[in-house]
């Protein structure tokens, strides 16, 4: 990324909700860690989140635990509403007025399109394919990377991006 396209990039919100008529998603780079309710998400995890362990929320794949979609999955369906009412009953996630998450972070996993969670990780940074979803209508379109470097200057970039990114204004950042 170019220094205006990272200072672009670093002022969106950590957890953006999609205006109407799109209200019922989310979109994270990360993930959302199911047992907080949205205003409560630590930004480093939404940011970095793979799976739920026994300890909450890691970025590491393998270290056991449920693919954190799957633990999100589960708590939407324990918190729809009763049926013919129109909110949930537990009065820690009276926010939530969406029910589908979009999010990228997990390349490991590839696309993962699932009915709570779109995960759009399709490897562009190892080469791969950059897909978008596209509203309305819910479809999805990739392009090839062609221009992937893999080599150590593009590794050293990303964790100086990361460092900053750590500095900047998502820190604190919650919910927009």
């Amino acid at each position: 990324l170019s220094p205006g396209d990272f200072k672009f990039m670093s002022e969106f919100p950590v957890v953006m909700a999609l205006p109407n008529p799109y209200s019922e998603f989310v979109v994270v780079h990360g993930g959302l860690d199911p047992s907080k309710p949205i205003l409560q998400q630590n930004p480093d995890d939404v940011m970095t989140m793979r799976n739920i362990g026994d300890d909450g929320p890691t970025s590491e794949k393998d270290t056991g635990g449920l693919g954190w979609f799957e633990a999100w999955a589960t708590k939407m369906k324990d918190l729809a509403p009763p049926s013919g009412s129109a909110e949930t009953t537990d009065p820690d996630y009276s926010v939530i007025r969406f029910n589908k998450v979009i999010y990228g972070h997990d390349a490991g996993r590839d696309l993962n399109i699932r009915e709570d969670t779109k995960g759009l990780d399709s490897r562009c940074v190892y080469g791969g394919k950059l897909t978008a979803f596209i509203l309305p209508g819910e479809t999805m379109m990739s392009v090839n990377c062609p221009n992937y470097d893999g080599g150590d200057d593009l590794t050293k970039d990303r964790r100086r991006r990361r460092r900053d990114l750590n500095g900047s204004k998502h820190a604190g950042q919650k919910y927009h």
